[in-house]
């Protein structure tokens, strides 16, 4: 799973949901996102968070760790090698560069010549895909899969009011949401073409 993040890593938002994780935990995050080292070839993750500079990189590695030890998207293969966490004193020069556009940077961190490549916010980061769902007891089984790839099969059980709050937050017909409800209702395993933001589907453990 870390090496296919490694090959394909802008098919995927992990910096967006690494740091929503810190962020429940109270590890404030400033900005995330890829590089790319042309020395080394490798593709790392970039988490700058203010925490660094008050306590430390180790301490801070620590609550990383604890943060997203129960998060399947960042295996602990990755985390041990493919995280930069960087303070904000010590990234200034370069997050001032970014800021006017700058996409290479001579130097980052202990990497030089380093290609930039920006991840928005979880909350900003339309997902379009395919909504499943399947009916099972009193509940439904949800899961969505991504057009543009990264997985996110996992599957979650909803009661009926739950997906029903949950229908009505998606960008889709009330003729589609009532055809899913009488679907489900009906027994029949059913599926909707949606969009849903990153922050969604984490916050509905659906990543």
């Amino acid at each position: 799973m870390a090496t296919h993040r490694l090959v394909e890593p802008l098919s995927i938002d992990l910096p967006a949901l690494i740091a929503l994780s810190l962020e429940k935990h109270a590890v404030p995050v400033t900005t995330r996102f890829w590089i790319h080292s042309a020395d080394s070839g490798q593709w790392k993750v970039v988490i700058v968070s203010p925490l660094v500079d008050m306590v430390g990189t180790r301490e801070t590695f620590s609550r990383m760790f604890d943060a997203l030890k129960n998060e399947d998207f960042a295996t602990k293969q990755f985390l041990n090698s493919n995280i930069l966490l960087l303070g904000g004193q010590e990234s200034k020069e370069a997050l001032d560069a970014m800021a006017k556009g700058v996409s290479r940077l001579p130097n980052l961190g202990p990497y030089e010549d380093v290609e930039v490549y920006q991840v928005a916010e979880a909350a900003d980061i339309d997902k379009q895909g395919f909504l499943h769902l399947q009916p099972s007891d009193e509940s439904s089984l949800v899961s969505f899969g991504p057009i543009d790839g990264g997985g996110f099969m996992k599957r979650r059980s909803m009661s009926k009011s739950e997906l029903e709050v949950f229908l009505s937050r998606l960008p889709v017909s009330e003729t589609e949401r009532s055809q899913v409800l009488d679907d489900l209702k009906q027994g029949r395993s059913t599926s909707l073409l949606t969009k849903i933001d990153l922050k969604t589907l984490y916050d509905l453990r659906l990543v």
